[in-house]
């Protein structure tokens, strides 16, 4: 019964399954043929198709093919040049890449092709590359606007300031093509970040995770591949920086820009320069600030950051009008400072209620206790209303007077000395007066930090008692 069954299946199907069978010895033939394809080029010396690597690499990415140690065929996972510890440059920079691990991969019509490379995909594993500050667009132009394809892993991107590193970014994975496609991640600061990057390289959008940094970049469309100019908006835990700005040739150009938070805003305009050395020039235009946040600023803190205030440099010129009702002792202030490799010098202009101070100061910040040289001019032409404006009753003349003070604070150790004072030609302290001046001064003005000196309060009580 079953055998009769079984050549009934067999007669009514044997065309199918010869069918099958053929098929699957088909396969089987076509799968050994394309193993054979994909394989054979592993036996061939790779090291001969360095020109035609080399001009692929020039032509397809604008690379110069400068040394690697060893070339290989691979297979898997698709078929590509394998090279260990490859060096490449941007074509006419000094910009220098190093990869630990580079692949090629290869259209299936170059594997046999001994003349020319058709090009599909390039990856380069643990690169670094090593780049000027100042040619930074150089380096954006080859990978981010680079319209072929290729995928960067596990890498670092060093900043050179005069061949010394000044900023690493770790960890960079990149890719130009596929689902994350102009999505960048990595590390800076030992933070993770990610940039998503749109609208055909023209819109960045910067986060720094769980610190709540985040920025905007949008950029202009520029003819000049030396020039990078747009507009950005940053956000640093609910401080709010806008600016437009140009960068070419090392330097940045801040316009239009203004900060805010809850306690302080202003508009600024400036030049960040990054050769011969880093210096910043900016005008300031303050018109609100809390006073309060300047009396928490701890000087101390500050100066364990010597070795990073030495490399800063720049011309600082900074205006605060203050409004028109207001408790403080001080109107307007303008502000023009210098700093030099850790040498601060300051010109200021004050207006107070019925009169105005000039000083010219400086202070080496890097020292241990750096002390604060000052010469001023109190030029009061109307006491009323100073001593109105702190409440002291006015039993004295209102004639005009000029003070001449100067000397030096010890601005960490609470301390004062007295070189010189002097009211018209009336008047000159002696070195018992000045003595005298000294310790009132420091018991009343200078009984807490610096920065609380200009205390209405602490004014008045220092004037009752000196007068």
């Amino acid at each position: 019964m079953l055998i009769k069954f079984y050549k009934s299946i067999h007669n009514k199907y044997s065309k199918i399954f010869k069918f099958f069978f053929y098929l699957t010895h088909l396969v089987v033939i076509f799968v050994i043929s394309f193993g054979l394809f994909l394989s054979i080029p592993k036996f061939y010396d790779q090291a001969k198709k360095k020109e035609i690597i080399k001009n692929f690499l020039m032509i397809n990415y604008g690379l110069e093919l400068k040394r690697y140690d060893t070339i290989d065929y691979r297979i898997f996972p698709y078929p590509n040049f394998f090279f260990k510890n490859i060096q490449l440059k941007i074509k006419d920079t000094p910009i220098l890449f190093t990869s630990k691990n580079f692949n090629i991969f290869l259209d299936l019509s170059s594997i046999y092709n001994t003349e020319v490379i058709q090009k599909k995909k390039i990856s380069f594993n643990d690169l670094i590359i090593f780049s000027d500050i100042d040619r930074v667009n150089d380096l954006l132009s080859h990978l981010i606007i680079s319209k072929n394809k290729f995928s960067i892993k596990k890498s670092s991107l060093n900043l050179l300031k005069e061949n010394k590193t000044i900023l690493t970014i770790k960890d960079i994975k990149y890719s130009n093509f596929g689902l994350k496609k102009n999505q960048i991640s990595g590390k800076i600061f030992d933070k993770e970040f990610d940039v998503s990057i749109k609208n055909s390289n023209k819109i960045i959008n910067f986060k720094i995770l769980k610190t709540g940094i985040n920025a905007l970049i949008i950029l202009d469309d520029t003819k000049n591949k030396k020039l990078i100019s747009g507009s950005s908006k940053i956000n640093i835990l609910d401080n709010f920086l806008k600016f437009d700005f140009d960068f070419v040739n090392g330097e940045l150009r801040l316009k239009d820009s203004s900060f805010r938070n809850k306690d302080f805003s202003a508009f600024l305009n400036g030049i960040l320069t990054l050769k011969p050395f880093f210096k910043i020039d900016t005008v300031i235009n303050i018109n609100k600030l809390n006073y309060k946040v300047l009396e928490e600023i701890n000087l101390e803190k500050i100066s364990l950051y010597k070795n990073f205030i030495i490399k800063i440099n720049g011309n600082n010129k900074i205006n605060y009008k203050i409004k028109r009702f207001n408790r403080n002792i001080i109107n307007n202030i303008f502000l023009d400072t210098n700093l030099e490799f850790g040498r601060l010098e300051i010109e200021s202009e004050i207006a107070i209620p019925g009169g105005n101070t000039t000083c010219k100061s400086e202070t080496l910040i890097t020292e241990e206790y750096p002390r604060l040289y000052f010469d001023c001019n109190f030029s009061i032409q109307n006491k009323k209303k100073l001593f109105d404006k702190i409440s002291i009753k006015n039993k004295f003349s209102n004639d005009p007077f000029i003070l001449k003070i100067s000397g030096n604070l010890n601005i960490l150790n609470n301390k004062v000395n007295f070189k010189n004072i002097k009211i018209d030609n009336s008047y000159v302290a002696n070195d018992e007066d000045l003595k005298y001046f000294k310790d009132t001064f420091e018991k009343i003005l200078f009984n807490e930090n610096f920065l609380k000196i200009f205390k209405s309060d602490k004014i008045k009580d220092f004037l009752l008692e000196i007068m």
